[in-house]
């Protein structure tokens, strides 16, 4: 039986190292406005869209150095945009500091990346 939790749904300031354990994304507001993404791989990789089209620049030299990320397709990998792979499986911890890293490259104050979650529900 499940038993949900009363605890509103919050929009909080991205703060680095910020985890996001034991929390269900709703959806997050960034640089083109508030989405609603129900799971944090849809999160990510729509950061790192609008991070893309925000300067492709920054973007590409970023992921050129970065083991997370291939120009091909591989086991293990998700498409996130054409001809680029991310290694799926990576932790929300991981993510988050990966977002954080590139955020510094744009110069981007991480309070700018608002994240929408509530509690996981718990299970008794």
């Amino acid at each position: 039986m499940l038993i949900l939790d009363k605890i509103a749904e919050t929009l909080v300031e991205h703060e680095k190292g910020q985890s996001y354990t034991n929390k269900k994304p709703i959806g997050y507001e960034f640089l083109e406005g508030y989405k609603e993404e129900g799971n944090w791989i849809d999160i990510f990789i729509g950061i790192l869209t609008e991070l893309f089209e925000y300067n492709p620049l920054i973007f590409n030299k970023f992921v050129e150095n970065s083991s997370w990320f291939s120009n091909k397709s591989n086991d293990g990998y998700t498409e996130i945009k054409p001809n680029l792979y991310l290694v799926r499986g990576i932790s929300n911890m991981n993510k988050f500091s990966l977002i954080d890293r590139m955020l510094d490259l744009y110069e981007i104050q991480s309070e700018k990346l608002k994240i929408k979650t509530r509690d996981i529900e718990k299970e008794i």
